[in-house]
């Protein structure tokens, strides 16, 4: 009795400080949200994709002519966020609160599903807040990117069957992973973990998923495929072909180990001690830390290991109980020790050791301030006044002002890398062709013959910062 009455208290505490660490990330979320412009390349895209869809038009376009982009992922999350855009217009709100809401909803499933374990509600909490509180969904939980939602459908199907297995289960789950793969084309962890889970306990029920799954599957990439002139399965597929690099794998996975490594220690305790008992919130462990090798491509990030994070933390609230619990007063308290240093890691990011390895970009965990939305509200100044197309490197200021987005230049990287030269040489020619009214470039990621067109046909009227020093070009007379 000494002993649980030691461990719930200790967990109070912890649970305590984890939520007002909770209430610095809701302070993010709201500050990121209620910010209308890019803070990091790519959310502008998503942002694209969704006003596309919320007017009715196509997002899968022939990359050989304008506007030169690649819609990276299935159209789910940004069909969701069109619909939020009925209220709030293209507007950076629809997609960062659909992400938003989606990591939300997470940490809800993880409570939900340790909760129908009959644990006892301190573990509960401790484990959907330690989830919340992960510097990496800190970092991504409110931009507007597809992560979030695909993990909260994954994690969906695993809970559905490891609460009761039975048809019903089983076809919710299939529902839920094929909304899953419908958000991210890679999001197959559930898959494989519940089909493998299915082989061993129940062949019939696995026939059923797989069939449920593939009926929803198949007629659905078959029907966008044809509606779009096979430019479906080209833009998620044949152009997400980056190059992997084993370097940057190690790297990124050395970085998860060190920033995360309560959830690792979860992970091999759990593997240890129920390794035949809890089998499919195994298996989908071991297969989504396994996928997260995919770090390794050009491009990847942290983002790529919110699904392992997700899986291992209910691990956590798992093994939280055997060792809190356990008559062992020194495994106790190391255990508590190792959790208040990992809390410090998620609150203080930028501190030794913990920058060592928390290697991330400046926008990464931003506040934008006053100073950054009066500063980009100057560059949309620029954006506003222009009549006619422009090019911005951030393509959300020009969703925002309803314009085309045009040229996506880590894409125009990858083309030019993989011989497909058209695209680029088409989108230099409509830069010497002095097509746009503005041309906005930070500068940084294009190819040094865009950079060289746009300093033939161009010159500088204006550099600001904003978030990063953006040049403005207006064309040559």
């Amino acid at each position: 009795m000494a002993r649980t009455k030691f461990g719930y208290w200790l967990l109070v505490a912890i649970n305590g400080i984890l939520v007002i660490l909770a209430l610095r990330g809701f302070y993010h979320m709201y500050a990121v949200i209620a910010f209308p412009y890019d803070i990091t390349n790519g959310e502008g895209f998503v942002l694209r994709d969704a006003a596309l869809l919320a007017q009715g038009s196509a997002i899968y376009q022939p990359i050989e002519q304008s506007p030169f982009l690649v819609s990276n992922y299935p159209p789910l999350f940004a069909w969701l966020a069109s619909k939020i855009m009925l209220l709030t217009g293209p507007t950076f709100i629809a997609t960062r609160m659909l992400s938003a809401l989606a990591f939300i909803a997470t940490s809800g499933l993880i409570f939900y599903l340790l909760h129908k374990k009959n644990f006892a509600l301190s573990y509960c909490i401790f484990a959907a807040l330690l989830f919340f509180n992960s510097i990496y969904v800190y970092y991504w939980s409110a931009w507007s990117r597809v992560d979030g939602l695909a993990v909260c459908f994954s994690l969906m199907a695993i809970i559905a069957l490891e609460i009761k297995l039975n048809m019903r289960s089983v076809l919710l789950a299939a529902l839920a992973c094929f909304a899953a793969v419908a958000t991210k084309q890679s999001a197959l962890a559930a898959v494989a973990a519940i089909a493998l889970y299915l082989l061993i306990n129940d062949r019939k029920l696995l026939i059923i998923f797989l069939s449920a799954w593939a009926s929803l599957l198949i007629p659905a990439t078959l029907w966008l495929n044809s509606s779009t002139d096979g430019e479906f399965l080209r833009h998620i597929i044949t152009y997400n072909q980056l190059e992997w690099y084993p370097r940057v794998f190690l790297g990124q996975a050395k970085n998860f180990v060190a920033t995360h490594f309560i959830f690792v220690l979860a992970y091999t305790w759990f593997a240890i001690k129920y390794f035949k008992r809890k089998q499919l919130l195994l298996f989908y462990a071991t297969i989504a830390l396994i996928t997260t090798i995919s770090t390794g491509r050009d491009g990847a990030s942290t983002n790529y290991f919110i699904e392992s994070i997700a899986i291992t933390a209910i691990l956590l609230g798992i093994i939280s109980k055997d060792i809190l619990e356990n008559s062992n007063l020194r495994l106790r308290t190391g255990f508590a020790s190792l959790i208040l240093i990992q809390i410090g890691f998620f609150a203080l990011p930028n501190i030794k050791p913990v920058s060592w390895f928390n290697k991330t970009t400046p926008d990464f965990g931003l506040n934008p301030s006053q100073a950054d939305r009066q500063a980009c509200d100057q560059l949309n100044a620029y954006i506003q006044a222009a009549t006619g197309p422009i090019l911005v490197e951030n393509p959300g200021f020009a969703v925002i002002n309803r314009k085309e987005v045009i040229g996506n230049a880590a894409v125009l990287k990858f083309f030019r890398r993989k011989g497909w030269d058209a695209p680029v040489d088409n989108f230099i020619q409509t830069i010497d062709a002095k097509t746009y009214d503005l041309i906005i470039f930070q500068g940084e990621a294009y190819d040094l013959d865009v950079l060289q067109a746009t300093d033939r046909s161009y010159h500088e009227i204006a550099r600001i910062d904003c978030l990063g020093e953006y040049e403005v070009k207006a064309p040559n007379r």
